[in-house]
């Protein structure tokens, strides 16, 4: 489910983010780092939603730096899409 618009879709289909232990939001491109995940549409107005209404750090149940998510989804067409 997308954290900015609540969708329910398949996990192909979302852009996967995890906090590290620094408390900073990665991309989890591969899908397989550990730890709980946070989803987001390829939907820069979802993006724009979770920052807004603070959904990673809910997400994660802790204080996270959503400052790298932005970074990170500006570069999404770089990424390989994941099957």
């Amino acid at each position: 489910m997308c954290i900015g618009c609540g969708r329910k879709q398949a996990k192909s289909e979302l852009f996967r983010f995890v906090r590290d232990n620094e408390g900073h939001v990665r991309p989890d491109i591969q899908q397989k780092l550990g730890g709980r995940g946070a989803y987001l549409c390829f939907n820069e107005k979802c993006l724009e939603t979770a920052v807004r209404r603070n959904k990673f750090s809910r997400a994660f149940r802790r204080k996270a730096d959503d400052s790298e998510a932005a970074k990170a989804f500006q570069c999404k067409n770089t990424y390989p899409q994941i099957d």
